[in-house]
């Protein structure tokens, strides 16, 4: 019983200590998914001409974006901003399309683990079993002979 009571413990651990780093390895696979979506922001609000009017740092344009290099009207409509948008996004699902995948990997990762380790559990109390039950029968066994040589 005592075997029994140490190896359900070392797997209760051992199955704390795997979920704990599914957790780990989850927020850190967020945390990275985070930052691309932050810096694939920053580099399109970088590269987009104009907004509102065409007000930026490096726009000549105002009040409608007029200027000769500015492809934005009235608030930064315009081609160019279209296709950066459209990259923009196709970034932006190609990045979750990543990081879904990578979610899935860790998971299926993760209930392989789980499935091992629950299955070396069930060996290793099989075996427990089985050893217990051959010295039962061993104890038995030679308390048979005890008694039928008591009884001679």
């Amino acid at each position: 019983m005592e075997r029994e009571d140490r190896l359900h413990n070392q797997y209760m651990e051992s199955e704390d200590h795997l979920h704990h780093q599914y957790i780990e390895r989850q927020d850190h696979l967020h945390h990275q998914y985070m930052e691309r979506q932050d810096h694939l922001h920053h580099q399109y609000m970088e590269n987009v001409p104009c907004t509102d009017g065409g007000d930026g740092p490096d726009v000549p344009c105002t009040d409608g974006g007029d200027g000769p290099h500015v492809p934005c009207t009235d608030g930064g409509d315009g081609p160019h901003e279209d296709r950066l948008h459209n990259q923009y996004m196709e970034s932006e699902d190609h990045l979750h399309n990543q990081y879904m995948e990578r979610q899935d990997r860790l998971h299926n990762q993760y209930m392989e683990s789980e499935d091992h380790l629950h299955h070396q559990y069930m060996e290793s109390e099989d075996h427990l079993h089985h050893q217990y039950m051959e010295r039962q029968y061993h104890l038995h066994h030679q308390y048979m002979e005890r008694q039928d040589h008591l009884r001679d």
